[in-house]
């Protein structure tokens, strides 16, 4: 076979190499990974507190935009349904505390896709401690005599116990001098505290009597102290 009969039968195979060369390259190409990638934002339902002890808000973010999706509670009650906003955003206000899930990405009649609702704590303002005892521990001075003009400064102490952490709210009864405003106060835990308050008075000249008729009144359950009665002499 001379020179020209080799160079015939090879250039059919030259050429078909050449043309696959882009074809394999591009096939190489088309299965290499991308380099970057965009991950889609995670869909997060909280449970936030409100004002109100007992009520929470349901707060959607990163849905997807514009689309339907359904709040559920544990029961599978239907809480809500709705559409995400144009920044995947949802909002409903004024549940109780309690277990959510949220169902979106519908396909056809079925959501595919759900995801649970974290739970904001509830901190000890946000509820009402539940009071097991409130007493009148002591009024002050002690000594039957006492010095009322000016105005004798009669100091009147409580305990509250309470079995929860929260607020309480309460007042003081004076008898005949009436009633103070509402008082509050917080417990980080449950336990005892003591309130004091100062008995109003009048000046009274030397050698009148004065009388103290006080007890602590729970404004949220009713609950009252005994009666405290102390009887001073001006002097």
């Amino acid at each position: 076979m001379n020179r020209q009969q080799r160079l015939a039968l090879l250039s059919p195979l030259l050429v078909s190499s050449v043309a696959l060369a882009p074809a394999v390259a591009a096939h190489g190409a088309s299965t290499q990974a991308p380099t970057s990638t965009s991950a889609a934002p995670s869909a997060v339902c909280k449970l936030e507190a409100t004002a109100a002890a007992d009520k929470f808000d349901i707060v959607l973010s990163d849905f997807p935009d514009g689309k339907p999706l359904a709040i559920f509670d544990s029961k599978g009650k239907l809480v809500a349904k709705g559409n995400a906003d144009g920044n995947g955003k949802f909002d409903e206000e004024g549940q109780p505390r309690g277990n959510y899930s949220v169902k979106f990405d519908k396909q056809g009649k079925k959501f595919k896709k759900s995801v649970g609702c974290t739970k904001s704590p509830v901190k000890p303002a946000d509820k009402v401690a539940e009071v097991t005892s409130v007493r009148i521990l002591s009024i002050e001075p002690t000594t039957p005599e006492i010095t009322c003009t000016p105005p004798a400064t009669i100091t009147v102490k409580a305990e509250i116990k309470t079995a929860s952490p929260g607020k309480v709210k309460y007042r003081w009864d004076f008898d005949d001098e009436g009633r103070s405003g509402p008082k509050t106060e917080t417990f980080e835990a449950a336990g005892a505290k003591t309130v004091s308050v100062n008995y109003p008075t009048d000046a009274q000249p030397a050698g009148s009597g004065l009388s103290v008729d006080v007890q602590a009144e729970i404004i949220d359950d009713g609950q009252s102290s005994q009666k405290k009665f102390f009887d001073y002499k001006c002097k």
